[in-house]
């Protein structure tokens, strides 16, 4: 890309963001942003660094995918109200997409043979899925559509890589990171994360489940500025 204006605005509209939830997550003023990205001031390196990666893209002169957790961990902490989640977990999904963080895979493999074979190496693992914000999980694991799964840096899986990924039946699993471990749960004989993660999940991965876990958050939203009766 030619310039840094342009670098930064494109990877903000390709997260479709605007800029004043991009200054927010980011700390770099709205104001301070809108100069940027109109060529009115050269940035400093680090300014720029630290917006890219803020938006889950690799510093460099082309646009190259690599969001963290980091995001998602922010948005927790902020301890949202109901009616706040939908635009504060949205943000933080879109900078966060499950296929571009670092160490993701793409598999293909039957979610109960997994949750058993995770259980019983003994091996640190949680599930992370749409049943996890509404409390529906299964002794089997996620029923929903692609489904992630964390697991322990050190564990050799064995699952073939699903060279279609995004297909029906795709599981990513992700490194299980320091971030991701704060917010494991038991539930059912399971390892799993918390509604709050599992559903920011949801929205970060591909195509209908994003949509999914959207407008289960906006339902909850609404529902909670409505006037009681």
């Amino acid at each position: 890309m030619d310039s840094a204006a342009e670098l930064v605005r494109t990877a903000r509209r390709y997260r479709r963001l605007t800029q004043k939830e991009l200054a927010r997550i980011s700390g770099v003023s709205a104001a301070t942003l809108s100069r940027i990205e109109s060529g009115q001031v050269d940035p400093a390196y680090g300014t720029v660094v630290k917006l890219l990666r803020t938006l889950g893209f690799k510093p460099g002169p082309d646009l190259l995918e690599q969001s963290t957790d980091d995001q998602i961990l922010a948005a927790i902490l902020v301890d949202p109200s109901l009616n706040e989640r939908f635009d504060v977990y949205r943000v933080a999904a879109q900078v966060s997409p499950v296929a571009a963080r670092v160490g993701a895979r793409a598999v293909t493999a039957d979610l109960g043979e997994m949750a058993e074979l995770l259980e019983s190496s003994g091996t640190t693992y949680a599930f992370s899925a749409l049943e996890g914000f509404y409390g529906g999980w299964s002794e089997r694991g996620p029923q929903s559509f692609w489904p992630v799964v964390y697991i322990d840096a050190g564990f050799e899986q064995p699952w073939h890589t699903q060279p279609m990924q995004g297909a029906r039946g795709t599981v990513y699993t992700l490194p299980l990171t320091e971030n991701a471990s704060r917010f494991v749960e038991r539930v059912n004989t399971l390892s799993v994360m918390s509604p709050d993660w599992s559903i920011i999940d949801t929205i970060a991965s591909p195509d209908r489940q994003s949509d999914v876990g959207l407008d289960l958050l906006e339902a909850i939203g609404n529902a909670e500025k409505r006037p009681a009766a």
